[in-house]
């Protein structure tokens, strides 16, 4: 390890930017990437602050459990297009005559099987004169939207729509008069019927943004001065609403897109400052440590570990803070370094 160290040391003052240059990505990870509204609530809890008023105008927002209940009656209504395969009907005609004996029989006569075919061909006539679907699942509408040649649009009703599901029933029902070969008829059918009418997905999903467009996502405004909730009362149903209001409005207001790189550029300007007085300091009064990478690396970690540590307690445990250890990079750094440095150094990491 001292060897690998010893051919690093040949550019030390490279290693000692880099060290500062990591130490200072990994501190600035550490800072919040958003900001945060300054009052703590919770739902059917008391307001434990001082009566709150609009500090400045904003909407009220939907919830999501609102919105997700929108888009899904949207969704629901928006139309659906179809198009139709016209080959489909062709290959289905074509299927029939070798079907017949399949499902009739071989030994039928030539004309009871003309006849078989003339019925069943009647039959599928009608049901793809509009089109065939599988089942009749999406069609909310009294209506379908049928995309032809050139992108003609046809509104044709749904009851005409000949649906898979049901055929069972349209048998019993056009084939009524032969009762005794029912079931015969629904095999063949169920063999050679196939769909013709398929989902046309870019008109479809065309059609549903811009009635997504339409989704409104607040329902009302909040004055300025408008009083949100007084101190002691319950967290709950129009006062949380504008409470999460306000705080969404809040963090959207102070940390969007515009300011981010803002923000970030000065987290790292002052992170680097920090580290920077730092590596003076040693230079001008703990040149020994200065010149020592293992010893500068050896500081920047417990400075690290100690940030590190403080932002666990902070998210994870926020009501024992006071807890975390902080007086340990002073007890550690004591050990190996004199007190007035490692004072400083333990001073220095507070303000990073």
């Amino acid at each position: 390890m001292r060897k690998y160290w010893q051919k690093l040391n040949i550019n030390p003052l490279f290693l000692k930017i880099l060290i500062a240059v990591i130490t200072v990505v990994l501190v600035v990870q550490v800072f919040p990437k958003k900001a945060k509204f300054k009052y703590e609530f919770q739902k059917g809890k008391l307001w434990q602050h001082e009566t709150f008023y609009a500090p400045f105008e904003f909407p009220l927002k939907k919830s999501e459990e609102q919105i997700a209940k929108e888009t899904e009656q949207i969704v629901s209504k928006s139309v659906v297009y179809y198009t139709k395969d016209t080959l489909v009907y062709q290959h289905v005609l074509q299927r029939l005559p070798d079907k017949i004996t399949t499902y009739f029989g071989d030994k039928i006569s030539e004309n009871r099987r003309q006849e078989i075919i003339d019925k069943v061909t009647e039959f599928l006539k009608k049901s793809y004169r509009v089109g065939v679907f599988i089942n009749s699942q999406g069609f909310t509408s009294g209506t379908v939207m049928i995309i032809g040649k050139q992108n003609q649009v046809s509104e044709l009703l749904t009851s005409e729509v000949f649906f898979l599901e049901q055929l069972n029933d349209y048998v019993t029902k056009e084939l009524a008069f032969e009762p005794q070969y029912r079931k015969n008829y629904q095999a063949l059918l169920f063999e050679i019927m196939q769909p013709d009418l398929r989902v046309e997905q870019k008109f479809t999903q065309k059609a549903l943004d811009e009635n997504l467009k339409d989704l409104v996502y607040t329902y009302g405004i909040v004055n300025q001065g408008q009083l949100i909730i007084a101190k002691g009362e319950m967290v709950e149903g129009e006062r949380l609403a504008m409470l999460e209001s306000l705080q969404s409005e809040y963090e959207s207001e102070t940390w969007n897109q515009s300011n981010y790189y803002w923000s970030l550029l000065g987290y790292y300007t002052l992170v680097s400052i920090c580290i920077f007085i730092v590596l003076v300091y040693l230079q001008r009064y703990a040149i020994d440590i200065y010149n020592d990478n293992i010893k500068l690396s050896f500081i920047f970690f417990n400075v690290l570990l100690i940030i590190y540590l403080v932002s666990f307690f902070i998210k994870t445990f926020p009501d024992y803070i006071y807890v975390a250890p902080v007086c340990l990079m002073l007890m550690i750094l004591k050990s190996f370094f004199d007190f007035t440095h490692s004072k400083f150094l333990c001073l220095s990491s507070r303000f990073c």
